[in-house]
Parts: C-alpha cells; sequence; structure tokens
C-alpha cells in the first residue's frame, strides 16, 4: 500500500500451490528492497502443520520456497534480514515437532545455508509466537482441534473474506 494507507494490495492468499490452507506472514524486505521474504504456515489434511519460508517480489510476483518442505512439525519463522543479504532465521530442521529450534542463514535465492546454533534449547526471535496458544481461551480451542478441524475453519475464513 501506498504510505497514506491507500491502494491497498494482497501479495498472497490463503491457499498453497498444494491447496492447503495457509497462513502467510513475518514479512520483511531483504537489505536490498528487491525481495520480500515470508513465513507460510500451512495446514494440509493429514500431517500435521508446518512452516516454510519463501520469498517473493514486492509486486508478489515470484514467490518461491527457499526452505522447508511440507512434513508435520517441521517450522521455519522468524525471518530478520541483514546488510550481507543473507536471512537469519530460526527452525527445528533438526528435530521437527520440537521446541528445539537454532538459527540458520541463508540467502534469499535458497542458496548458502547455514546453521549459527547448535543445542536442544530454543534460538530465536521471540517466543511470543510459539506460546500464542497459551493467551486467549479461543486461540486454546483453537489450537485443540485436529488439523481437518482447522483447515476447516481456515477454509470459512477463506470464503468469508473472498465474499468480501
Amino acid at each position: 500500500m501506498n504510505a497514506d494507507g491507500s491502494n491497498v494490495v494482497q501479495l498472497t492468499g490463503l491457499l498453497d500451490a498444494s491447496n492447503y490452507t495457509c497462513w502467510d506472514g513475518m514479512p520483511a524486505f531483504t537489505s536490498d528492497g528487491k525481495k520480500i521474504v515470508f513465513a507460510r504456515e500451512c495446514w494440509p489434511d493429514a500431517g500435521g502443520t508446518y512452516t516454510q519460508l519463501y520469498s517473493m517480489n514486492p509486486d508478489g510476483t515470484g514467490i518461491t520456497a527457499i526452505h522447508g518442505g511440507p512434513q508435520g512439525g517441521f517450522i521455519s519463522c522468524q525471518p530478520r534480514m541483514f546488510a550481507n543479504g543473507s536471512v537469519v532465521f530460526s527452525s527445528n530442521i533438526e528435530a521437527p515437532g520440537t521446541d528445539a529450534f537454532d538459527l540458520y542463514s541463508i540467502l534469499p535465492d535458497g542458496t548458502k545455508l547455514t546453521r549459527i546454533t547448535n543445542n536442544n534449547l530454543y534460538d530465536g526471535f521471540s517466543v511470543y509466537w510459539m506460546n500464542y496458544n497459551e493467551t486467549t481461551a479461543a486461540a486454546r480451542a483453537y489450537r485443540s482441534h485436529s488439523a481437518v478441524q482447522q483447515r476447516l475453519e481456515h477454509l470459512k475464513m477463506l470464503r468469508e473474506h473472498k465474499a468480501r
């Protein structure tokens, strides 16, 4: 959008190429302003949620996966850009489904993946997003639903969004 709030343009949707319900968030511009890196959390019918990192052009074209895969419990998130062009992010790639996150760096094209930390603790920029399910009764109820129930709720949100 423009700085004054006009000309709002939706850059991503709620479904990925596999037609899974997904939610895009945590965007960050690369240091040169040529790309946006973001996290996409998806809820497939089976296998548990997963979160991958993507990059795209500022106009929303050229969406490309740069880290992660559709494995249940796999999370790559919280991308932060650095002046040298690298993206630093948090991931549990070594222990999917756990809170054992390490920091990694990668280039926005998906090359030069480097593990920065190596331990069984949580290494990341914020734990709030990980623990948000404890903040409200509605969020706790939502997280108690099965993956299929969560997907149905997100499909309902998608339909409501398209109806506007």
